[in-house]
């Protein structure tokens, strides 16, 4: 027999040869995308110094109302009370009997002109399906308005800092007392229908998908023998994700607006469009800073939770701790300390989550306000904006004077007040423009 002998040496070097190009070839790439990232920052310095201003007056105004940051214990509190309760009321309705509708036989004494057994009865799995489905609808809904409502107080606050003049020195000295209770009182008196109905949008495509999740699991045999149904569905859950999340946003600056001038949902929702329409560039490099420098301060707070909980568990540094410490442990230590640090981690997470939608619910008024700032006095006209944004847009001062020689200022007032060019009755955060009233406080 003939044998036959690979030369090992040449494939060697073709392989070495081929990895080489490919490196080659990855170099040139990120030259190439790092060179188009280099001059886009060159052509949005100005977008992205605006952007870097707007973060940095967002903090300012957490840092005037520190009791933001513990707002959220508010609804939160409030979605545990929601959960238990929906759970209470789910396990009532899985654990009840079949029910059944009973005649009496005293009902055929009066004078009917159709026989009781004409009418149509639900039948009781159908009927607590319903229920069920009633039931869920309505978790949806009422969690929806929740944050809705914690997302227009802190725009109510965050929007009272702005639209309050800033001092020679650069500071603002807010004319309410307590601008959150203040925002809150207006929420729930003025904006609460607007609210409701905001959030029912949001909820009703909410639980489509859920339907739509309902229907897929009960519709396996069928996608299985048939390709297009599976695809079918696979196509509306995608475009029914994709329209929730364009509703969320659509909505969340809808009440931004809403807490800003007191404008009904539909109307916020169109101004709000506009704005982030006309400011596109602002509002994609405000949001992409904002989402980075957010997420990093949710994963560090996560990692030094973590860290934090390994070290206190591990092996290594139980042997530094006191006896009162150890006493904490059960007096033992941990042989595996995963679990606890992966719960730690997540507990982390959520916590860190729910005080950093503080801070981008605060970016996003700051954003919006400056936006509707720039559309009624122009982009170095205004008095409201801070010296840094002043002078980013080119402005060496704030404008203290509107074209006529009056201020032109955004008026927190309740309507129905006699000054007021809106219709009696109807609520109002913002007159836009007017001349300065006398303060009027809630």
């Amino acid at each position: 027999m003939n044998a036959t002998t690979i030369d090992t040496t040449a494939l060697a070097v073709t392989s070495d040869e081929n990895t080489k190009l490919q490196f080659k070839a990855a170099a040139y790439v990120s030259w190439v995308v790092t060179g188009i990232v280099f001059l886009l920052l060159i052509a949005m310095r100005k977008r992205l110094k605006i952007a870097i201003a707007i973060i940095r007056e967002s903090s300012k105004a957490i840092q005037k109302l520190p009791m933001l940051l513990i707002w959220p214990v508010v609804p939160t509190a409030f979605f545990v009370g929601l959960v238990i309760y929906c759970v209470a009321v789910a396990a009532y309705l899985l654990s009840s009997d079949d029910l059944t509708s009973a005649v009496k036989e005293s009902a055929a004494t009066f004078n009917v002109t159709t026989e009781l057994s004409a009418a149509e009865e639900l039948p009781a799995k159908k009927l607590q399906q319903v229920l069920l489905a009633f039931h869920v609808f309505g978790f949806l809904w009422t969690n929806q308005l929740l944050q809705a409502i914690s997302i227009c107080v802190i725009a109510g606050s965050v929007a009272q800092f702005y639209w309050t003049p800033p001092s020679d020195n650069g500071k603002r000295t807010l004319d309410a007392r307590f601008p959150i209770a203040r925002a809150l009182g207006y929420t729930l008196r003025f904006s609460l229908g607007s609210l409701c109905f905001g959030s029912f949008i949001v909820a009703f495509v909410q639980f489509l998908r859920i339907m739509l999740e309902y229907l897929d699991r009960n519709t396996k045999q069928i996608q299985q023998s048939n390709r297009m149904v599976r695809v079918a569905l696979l196509s509306v859950k995608c475009c029914l994700w994709c329209f929730e999340k364009c509703i969320k946003f659509l909505s969340k600056n809808a009440y931004i607006l809403i807490a800003m001038k007191g404008s009904s949902f539909c109307a916020a929702s169109a101004r709000s469009f506009k704005l982030i329409f006309k400011n596109m560039a602002r509002v994609a490099v405000v949001n992409s800073i904002s989402f980075f420098l957010l997420f990093l301060i949710k994963l560090t707070v996560t990692l030094a939770v973590g860290l934090a909980v390994f070290a206190l568990l591990s092996k290594s540094s139980s042997l530094s701790l006191s006896a009162d410490q150890l006493s904490l442990l059960g007096g033992e230590t941990v042989t595996s300390p995963l679990a606890p640090v992966v719960v730690a981690c997540v507990l982390a997470w959520l916590v860190a989550s729910a005080f950093v939608n503080v801070y981008d619910a605060a970016i996003d008024t700051i954003l919006l306000c400056f936006c509707e700032d720039t559309e009624l006095h122009g982009d170095t006209s205004s008095e409201f904006m801070s010296k840094e944004l002043q002078r980013i847009m080119g402005g060496d001062a704030p404008n203290r004077e509107g074209k006529e020689g009056k201020p032109q200022l955004i008026q927190v007032a309740p309507r129905g007040e006699g000054k007021s060019t809106s219709p009696p009755g109807s609520p109002a955060r913002f007159e836009t423009p007017v001349e300065r009233m006398e303060e009027t406080d809630i």
